[in-house]
């Protein structure tokens, strides 16, 4: 309790009432006049949570997952118009720049959040977010479709940055927040408000898409496709304005929406103490290993999502397209069910001697989990053929997909901070910046990747790739878990 966390002066606690529960804490504005700042509790040793903050970072989160995830893009992009002008390597392009471009800008946030402070970092993002999808949007008509897709690819990339600024400023702001052993509560709730974020993106990109496919659209503002496009894409029927603008402008009004609760409930800039941790004492070998574990569940995570339809709808299983929908919403459906009860689980592991070993036994699980995941979905699945059973037994693969990957992110975050201050505010700037930007390194990589091995080995050779890294994650935490036991009996 040494700093204001509003300001970061120095405080003073009263000392005659320094033995009671609740005591006075007060900032120092000059030599001989106090300020009342707030009321802490001495016997809980934590600074108080503002609900209103939390709620207003995870109405970001849902914005920012709602409007910036593929989900918004992915019912209508790769068959619209503007799709087919571009062509199917474009369209990957486009959905890959997001995340990666996130990725890329990942020291940015430190250092915009140590300057600027939450609130404008913040708000920056979201406005640059949102600028994006209304030029995505436009782009169209204003330059045709010559070199129409580098330009889509550009503006999702500049919104990938604008999501690196709000969404590591949030996770900032709710580490920061004094939630002393309850830290993996709050992110189980961040990675809730996620889920629902994607699941209002689809359904917001879909009906909006739908909604307008049939008003008309003016001749001059058809989109002239280059001559060796597909032939459907200078169809009559394209609607431009009607169909693909409607859902990106709705989209880009939510973020803007968001901003004035932004500006109204997040703390302004807090200049770093003093006396906090070097960055460069960051960089440890249980946070490396965090690190690699999380680039490679942000690529399993993602990696196996556009190789659903083309293995379940063909034979043994011949489902339609809706069929294939629903078994892939069982995967963001059972990792909901799962974040908070893990969230607590991981609250409950963190504390004590021996907190770090048994977080790394708890990821450790999450890839065992997705080793079987993956052999329900490959090898077990072609045996129980053979031997008679119905293909729907490789169906309960996907919401063991999904438990896996609450079982691998949400105690992730935490277990990086762990032996943090409440005065280490650059340290856990860097560390929430770096774990956005690792994730969604590997969730970029990782349908690019998948794709490729599935043009070469087809499904069994990309199940086959995510059978050896889940092993080979697993033993790795594994045995780093129980070396770790050894040395602390020893």
């Amino acid at each position: 309790c040494r700093y204001c966390r509003y300001c970061r002066s120095p405080i003073v606690i009263d000392q005659k009432n320094i033995k009671k529960l609740r005591v006075r804490v007060v900032v120092m504005e000059s030599t001989t006049n106090y300020a009342l700042v707030e009321e802490k509790d001495v016997a809980d040793g934590s600074t108080p949570v503002e609900p209103l903050v939390y709620a207003c970072c995870l109405v970001v989160f849902v914005v920012s997952f709602t409007v910036g995830g593929a989900s918004l893009l992915a019912p209508f992009l790769a068959e619209s118009p503007v799709g087919l002008a571009v062509g199917d390597a474009w369209v990957g392009v486009v959905f890959a720049a997001y995340p990666l471009a996130t990725a890329c800008a990942t020291p940015l946030p430190p250092h915009a959040l140590q300057r600027y402070g939450s609130r404008a970092t913040v708000s920056l993002g979201l406005l640059v977010v949102s600028l994006s999808l209304l030029m995505f949007g436009m782009l169209p008509r204003l330059i045709g479709s010559h070199g129409l897709g580098f330009a889509l690819m550009s503006c999702r990339a500049v919104g990938g940055v604008g999501a690196a600024l709000c969404e590591a400023g949030c996770r900032s702001t709710i580490s920061g927040m004094g939630w002393g052993d309850h830290l993996g509560k709050a992110m189980a709730g961040v990675e809730v408000a996620t889920g629902v974020g994607a699941a209002i993106g689809a359904a917001l990109g879909g009906v909006a898409y739908q909604a307008c496919a049939h008003t008309p659209t003016p001749p001059h503002a058809r989109l002239r496709a280059h001559p060796r496009a597909h032939p459907r894409a200078d169809q009559v029927g394209e609607r431009l304005f009607g169909a693909f603008l409607t859902p990106l402008l709705v989209a880009a009004l939510l973020p803007m929406c968001t901003v004035p609760a932004v500006l109204a409930l997040l703390p302004p800039v807090r200049p770093a103490p003093e006396d906090s941790s070097p960055l460069g004492q960051l960089v440890t070998l249980p946070r490396l290993m965090i690190c690699v574990s999380l680039l490679f569940a942000g690529a399993a995570c993602e990696g196996l999502n556009p190789l659903f339809e083309s293995r379940f709808t063909s034979p043994p299983y011949l489902l339609e397209i809706s069929q294939v929908g629903l078994l892939i919403s069982a995967v963001p459906f059972a990792y909901m069910v799962l974040a908070l009860p893990l969230g607590w689980l991981t609250d409950t592991l963190n504390t004590g001697s021996g907190a770090q070993r048994r977080l790394q036994l708890l990821q450790a699980a999450g890839w065992g989990c997705m080793l079987l995941s993956a052999t329900l979905l490959g090898p077990a699945d072609d045996l129980l053929q053979l031997a008679g059973a119905p293909p729907a037994v490789a169906y309960v693969g996907f919401p063991l997909l999904g438990a896996s990957c609450s079982l691998l992110i949400i105690p992730s975050l935490p277990d990086m901070q762990r032996g943090l201050t409440d005065s280490d505010e650059p340290a856990r700037n860097a560390l929430c910046a770096l774990w956005n930007g690792v994730y969604c390194l590997g969730s970029s990589l990782g349908p690019m990747g998948a794709t490729m091995l599935f043009g070469h080995g087809g499904w069994d050779g990309a199940i086959a790739v995510l059978i050896v890294i889940c092993a080979a994650m697993a033993a790795l935490l594994g045995v780093s878990g129980l070396l770790h036991r050894a040395a602390s009996t020893n």
